[in-house]
């Protein structure tokens, strides 16, 4: 009964760790992961796993330059310095395994600008590699400018559930829980 639990266990970490890293906050599997420099610039980081690809590495460090540029009310970001992506490589239980990664520091912009990117079209153009995965605020900023209207939703987050209402203007506001008489 041992062996059977310990053999399971052992196929589901051999499983697990064989996926790829897909656009997630940074995890053991590896993922995204920011912090904020200065008012409106962010240092984005991924860290990919051997079966992560470096143009998916690159998409998804573009993808959450999107993202965070609509979470902080832009719809436009500008790439400072290069955003190069690196590969390092090690030795495994297997042999050679090569891990992705990179990082990107982003200024989020309200207008464009000559070397601005559209965190719009980024997002579009990058929702297949990323499966369609996007944090619920986001979704709902994206929804309520191209319908150009309030869009209310449910978060449920560490405290519990929160309603929110994204604004057209790219802005989202928590409703304030009602006082009890």
């Amino acid at each position: 009964m041992k062996t059977t639990k310990t053999l399971i266990a052992i196929l589901t970490l051999t499983f697990l760790a064989g996926c790829a890293t897909t656009y997630q906050p940074s995890s053991w599997t590896g993922g995204l992961d920011e912090i904020q420099l200065s008012e409106n610039v962010y240092q984005i980081y991924f860290n990919g796993n051997g079966y992560t690809s470096q143009q998916i590495a690159s998409m998804f460090l573009l993808r959450r330059c999107a993202e965070l540029t609509l979470l902080r009310n832009g719809l436009y970001f500008e790439i400072l310095g290069d955003g190069a992506t690196n590969s390092t490589t090690g030795g495994g239980m297997f042999g050679v395994v090569s891990r992705p990664s990179g990082n990107i520091r982003v200024r989020v912009l309200k207008a464009k600008t000559e070397n601005s990117s559209d965190a719009f079209l980024v997002i579009d153009q990058t929702d297949a590699a990323a499966d369609g995965k996007l944090t619920l605020h986001a979704r709902a900023i994206m929804k309520a400018i191209r319908q150009q209207q309030d869009v209310r939703y449910v978060h449920i987050g560490k405290n519990g559930s929160e309603i929110w209402t994204a604004k057209p203007d790219g802005s989202r506001v928590r409703a304030m829980p009602e006082k009890g008489n």
